[in-house]
């Protein structure tokens, strides 16, 4: 069985993104100029958390969603080991699976390999998708942009108006020169170390579910 590359995560919503035990913390997001506001809406957002809290229940009734869960976690990759879903029905049925995950879960797509933002190879035949940007992401650490210009703004001032809507970057080159400032600043800003780490970091493709086609 191959190790999937791209497909579905279900990820929380980005008003819940740090919600671990239900006491609503400041979600991941920056203040621009002009005061609006732009939250994180990449593939860093306590991906899989609700299944896998459901699926340790010992019961009968979550006996499938652990199956399914258990079925995707076989398949991870190294890059992103909290894993991917191919099948869209499937990661829909994962959402269903209680009225408190559809509150505060969202499913998106996201690629470990294209850099190519109209690569048609990368989009599923039965899901219209849409390009949300790219996000620099190393497994074990997560995504530098949480770790980076969502926990010490201050200290990427001249990236702020580079985000684009979804609080991601729209091309390569702008996530190669934030890379650079961040190792520049991650001692003096006291960020999570990413000097070392270079050969590691994907940009991962990050996509939107518009509609079933």
């Amino acid at each position: 069985m191959s190790l999937l590359r791209k497909g579905f995560v279900i990820v929380r919503k980005p008003v819940y993104s740090l919600d671990i035990n239900d006491i609503l913390p400041e979600p991941l997001a920056v203040v621009l100029k002009d005061q609006a506001t732009i939250f994180y809406q990449g593939a860093d957002r306590l991906p899989w958390y609700d299944i896998d809290c459901l699926s340790s229940e010992k019961n009968q009734d979550v006996k499938e969603i652990y199956s399914k869960y258990r079925e995707i976690q076989n398949r991870s990759s190294y890059d992103f080991s909290n894993g991917l879903c191919e099948n869209y029905k499937d990661v829909v049925f994962l959402l269903k699976a209680s009225p408190q995950i559809i509150e505060k879960n969202e499913i998106i797509y996201i690629d470990l390999d294209n850099q190519h933002v109209n690569s048609i190879s990368s989009i599923p035949s039965n899901v219209k998708l849409g390009f949300m940007g790219f996000d620099p992401y190393v497994s074990g650490y997560g995504s530098f942009l949480n770790s980076g210009i969502y926990t010490k703004q201050q200290a990427f001032s001249s990236f702020t108006d580079k985000l684009n809507s979804f609080g991601l970057f729209d091309d390569i080159p702008s996530i190669e020169s934030y890379l650079e400032e961040y190792k520049q600043v991650e001692i003096l800003a006291n960020l999570e170390p990413f000097t070392g780490l270079e050969k590691s970091v994907v940009y991962i493709s990050v996509y939107n579910v518009l509609a079933m086609t």
